[in-house]
């Protein structure tokens, strides 16, 4: 069973927040302002939000947010930092050509995953630099199922095959790459 999002943010707290400073990058905060600019993300990237990852970043703050080597926010505003990662610019672009795959956006970096997620379906998918543009490896139903396994991976016993199960992920490798066995 994976962690419900009241059970999420009790252990995270609970496990991180007397550690101090260091540590808030792996707390999640509910939001201290609402979250303005959503609307603004979605009209200048030409898309729409599925209602579970909309709903989340509206409640919670991921402008800090990591665990494992899966970092959502840099320290900076993480809807202009979803802007930057799907917008053609000079430095930085995930995708091969001069248009970004259809419905897809990057929600998440790792090593060595790019994480994405498909804003039609609601699907979540993983991709390296060797991926193919056609071969994004499926790693979650949804955005609250993908980020639910995560922490759950982190803070329990949970086996990789047992989050492979529960998250109807298509690939192994993902998610044994986060938790050897």
């Amino acid at each position: 069973m994976l962690l419900t999002l009241d059970e999420i943010t009790k252990e995270l707290e609970d496990k991180f927040s007397p550690l101090g400073d260091d540590f808030t990058d792996l707390v999640l905060f509910k939001r201290a302002t609402p979250l303005a600019d959503l609307d603004t993300l979605e009209q200048k990237s030409m898309l729409s939000l599925p209602d579970d990852f909309s709903s989340f970043i509206s409640l919670y703050n991921l402008d800090n947010f990591s665990l494992f080597n899966i970092s959502f926010g840099c320290g900076e505003d993480y809807l202009e930092r979803l802007f930057m990662l799907n917008n053609p610019n000079e430095f930085a672009q995930w995708w091969i050509g001069d248009k970004r795959p259809e419905n897809m956006i990057v929600i998440a970096l790792s090593d060595p995953y790019t994480i994405l997620l498909n804003t039609q379906t609601g699907d979540v998918f993983a991709m390296t630099s060797e991926t193919p543009m056609d071969s994004f490896k499926h790693i979650a139903t949804n955005f609250f199922v993908f980020f639910s396994a995560v922490v759950t991976l982190f803070l329990t016993d949970i086996s990789p095959d047992r989050v492979i199960e529960l998250t109807s992920s298509q690939t192994t490798s993902f998610w044994h790459q986060l938790k050897p066995e």
